[in-house]
């Protein structure tokens, strides 16, 4: 052959080595596809945990903000429950809370509450050095439960309390009492959650905590200037529906004190767990990848390479090359060379020479030979070779190897790549990943969200609020029929003692809210009304003046519920469990009553021993806001108007003046209308009204009837 025509051969053959190459080539992209799924996967799994990280950041944080706003609910509460002439006072140390409150607690209450240390406290985090940035929520949720337990204090000492000794108790209260209280109970190493201790929202870590200081506080500043003793009156606060206001954005707040409490909303069961989503994804998801996808891709489509392609391009292309291609060449092309040309080469030109030149060379002479026999066999068969034999090759094989084998490679194994790899791709891999992955992601991770996160939601910090909403509402039916049934000489049906009957059934439903069924959460408010009833009445028979009844609401709504989560949660005394956990709680009260009321005693005493823990009572009966402030909450001139001093006769305007002998404030003692006096002039009203009503207040005797008076105060 010419060199056209091993071109035309080595065509075919280059052809059949790249359909293989080819073939080869899209089981490489079908291995591919397949490493593909596995990172998408992957980076799916990774995203599940981002988004459950975020999730709870931002759930801790939502709940903080609306525990923060409990803080305006104290303010109005408490606002509402003094007299007008002492409510910029109890305004002012409602903020400090939080502004002093917040100070302290970043600079060593939170190192003492959860940083790293021993059974007693923490000893790190100092200011937050060091704090990783993932804890500052955490850092936020629980600041906002150190001004909780501060501002149940200011409640109890209101109106007498001086300002100075109320931002000492409180950096004392924010700083060292409740952070090492929270220690104890709620950071992994504390000595009282490694006994069985058990406080899920705060009962004892932080209403009992505030409870004692309170009751510490109110017992060492003495009552309100004639409040007990001779002279006693029922001393009111100014403002009823601010008092309602106030109490019911503290109701609305407890949902998120109890629900936040949890810290996450992505985990199963407390803040000792561990994660469910990140085992799930480094278990289920991890392990599917590993297992399934990967032995997915190793096995059916690196086998299916192997096999099939692989044993294509071996059996099919190999044997074609061998079989077809070799057998033409054997069989066709050998057997044209051997009979065609060896039969025409042996008789036609074989005769030819040895009878025509054989006798024409020697007859005819050399010269013949020479001249005519030499142009003829260039001429002749030269031409023969070249246009003959040459064409029959370019146009014969040529056109066998471009069409034959050609249109071979073109449809079948062509289609053999579009049909069968094709099909295989579109069918067997797209259905596995629509059927086996997706059914996968339906069934596996949706039933894991319904079930693990959606009954984590429904089991724990939907109970939790379910459970606080039922016991308040308990709490306060219970108290409300209690007072109207009159057992304490009145029959009214009073909104205060509703407000602090609720208040107490969900401060004592904190300690086993997560855990608590519902007949047992109704149970624990109903004696939280009790409980709250009877200290209401004990502390009047002690003589300790609680103007709000901060101490029956905490204190006795929080050691009543640590025993009502021992006795009544799931596994509790009540459901054949031990008697470990109430034994724990019984330990764990004790130690929180013993250390905060130490504490406050050694705090309140030491401002009580150098004189600067109460004001003077000139100072208590003018009133804090004008004496400390420099300020009052309703002063005359904003609502002043000429119709409530003046009449109308005869067409004339005659404003009336106030006598000469009222003085511009009151004094102590009140100043004595001179005798005798014209009783038919029109009297103009105090600078200060209110303030003219408290010193009118404070002259006042015994009661004409000569009962005992009853406050009624509202806790916060």
């Amino acid at each position: 052959m010419d060199s056209r025509q091993q071109e035309d051969v080595g065509g075919g053959g280059g052809a059949g080595e790249g359909v293989g190459v080819g073939v080869e080539g899209t089981g490489a992209r079908v291995g591919q596809r397949g490493s593909d799924i596995e990172e998408e996967i992957e980076a799916l799994a990774l995203s599940l945990l981002q988004l459950q990280a975020n999730s709870d950041v931002f759930f801790l944080l939502v709940m903080g903000m609306i525990v923060f706003f409990m803080q305006c609910g104290f303010a109005f509460l408490e606002a509402g429950a003094v007299r007008s002439k002492n409510t910029i006072n109890i305004l002012v140390k409602n903020m400090l809370d939080v502004f002093i409150g917040g100070i302290s607690y970043w600079l060593v209450g939170y190192p003492l509450a959860f940083g790293e240390g021993n059974a007693f406290c923490g000893a790190s985090y100092w200011a937050s050095s060091g704090l990783p940035e993932d804890r500052l929520a955490h850092w936020f949720f629980h600041i906002v439960f150190s001004a909780t337990a501060a501002t149940i204090v200011s409640g109890a000492v209101a109106e007498r309390c001086d300002l100075s000794a109320y931002i000492a108790y409180s950096v004392a209260l924010t700083g060292i009492v409740y952070p090492i209280v929270s220690h104890w109970a709620w950071a992994p190493n504390g000595w009282l959650v490694s006994l069985g201790y058990r406080d899920f929202a705060g009962s004892g870590v932080v209403h009992v905590t505030g409870g004692v200081a309170a009751l510490v506080g109110a017992a060492l500043l003495g009552p309100r200037h004639a409040s007990f003793g001779k002279g006693r009156r029922v001393i009111r606060g100014h403002s009823l529906p601010l008092t309602a206001l106030g109490g019911f954005i503290i109701l609305f707040g407890f949902l998120a004190f109890t629900c936040g409490s949890q810290g996450t909303i992505t985990r199963d069961g407390d803040a000792q767990v561990r994660n469910v989503i990140g085992k799930f994804v480094r278990n289920v998801i991890g392990k599917f990848v590993r297992n399934v996808i990967g032995k997915f891709v190793r096995n059916v489509i690196g086998r299916f390479v192997r096999n099939t392609i692989g044993k294509f391009v071996r059996n099919v292309i190999g044997k074609f090359v061998r079989n077809v291609t070799g057998k033409f060449v054997r069989n066709v092309i050998g057997k044209f060379v051997r009979n065609v040309i060896g039969k025409f080469v042996r008789n036609v030109i074989g005769k030819f020479v040895r009878n025509v030149i054989g006798k024409f060379v020697r007859n005819v002479i050399g010269k013949f030979v020479r001249n005519d026999i030499g142009k003829c066999v260039r001429n002749v068969i030269g031409k023969f070779v070249r246009n003959v034999i040459g064409k029959f090759v370019r146009n014969v094989i040529g056109k066998f190897v471009r069409n034959v084998i050609g249109k071979f490679v073109r449809n079948v194994i062509g289609k053999f790549v579009r049909n069968v790899i094709g099909k295989f791709v579109r069918n067997t891999i797209e259905k596995f990943v629509r059927n086996v992955i997706g059914k996968f992601v339906r069934i596996v991770i949706g039933k894991f969200l319904r079930n693990t996160i959606g009954k984590f939601v429904r089991s724990v910090v939907g109970r939790a609020v379910f459970n606080t909403a039922l016991a308040g509402c308990s709490g306060g039916v219970c108290a409300l029929l209690l007072h109207r049934a009159g057992l304490r000489r009145s029959r009214a049906w009073s909104f205060l003692m509703a407000l602090n009957g609720a208040m107490t059934g969900m401060v004592s439903s904190c300690a086993g809210c997560n855990a608590l069924r519902p007949w047992a959460s109704c149970l624990t408010g109903v004696a939280a009304g009790l409980v709250f009833f009877a200290g209401h009445h004990l502390l009047l028979r002690l003589n300790v003046d609680d103007p709000l009844d901060a101490v029956p609401v905490h204190l006795g709504g929080g050691l009543w519920g640590l025993a009502a989560a021992a006795l009544l949660q799931d596994g509790g005394l009540f459901y054949g469990g031990s008697a470990g956990v109430l034994v724990w709680n019984v330990v764990g009260g004790l130690a929180i009553v013993c250390w905060s009321g130490g504490l406050s005693l050694a705090v309140f005493g030491a401002l009580k021993r150098s004189g600067n823990l109460r004001v003077s009572l000139a100072v208590e009966v003018r009133g804090l806001d004008l004496v400390k402030h420099g300020e009052a909450a309703y002063p005359s001139e904003a609502w002043e108007e000429s119709q409530y001093f003046c009449h109308i006769s005869s067409g004339s305007d005659h404003r009336a003046r106030p006598p000469p002998w009222l003085p511009k404030y009151p004094t102590f003692p009140p100043a004595r209308r001179p005798r005798p006096q014209s009783h038919n002039h029109y009297q103009r009203p105090q600078k200060d009204a209110h303030d003219a009503q408290g010193a009118h207040e404070e002259s006042s005797s015994v009661r004409a009837d000569g009962g005992v008076s009853k406050r009624e105060g509202s806790g916060e």
